[in-house]
């Protein structure tokens, strides 16, 4: 991306990590559950559950009330 023979971006080759980091940033804040205070019974039964990980933080779960 910076040689004279490829792109030839020079210092704009910014522009192109900043685009794919904030794409990155967009994927995880949507994707990743929060797992902060969950133990990992929790944790294995929201994955069961099928919960979107935007809702994890708000759902309630009983660890005695698994299968």
């Amino acid at each position: 991306m910076l040689s004279t023979t490829g792109a030839h971006l020079g210092g704009k080759c910014g522009y192109v990590w900043a685009g794919t980091g904030f794409a990155c940033f967009v994927l995880a804040f949507f994707f990743l559950p929060e797992m902060k205070d969950r133990s990992y019974r929790e944790i294995d039964i929201l994955f069961k559950r099928k919960v979107p990980a935007r809702k994890w933080k708000r759902t309630a779960v009983d660890i005695n009330d698994d299968e």
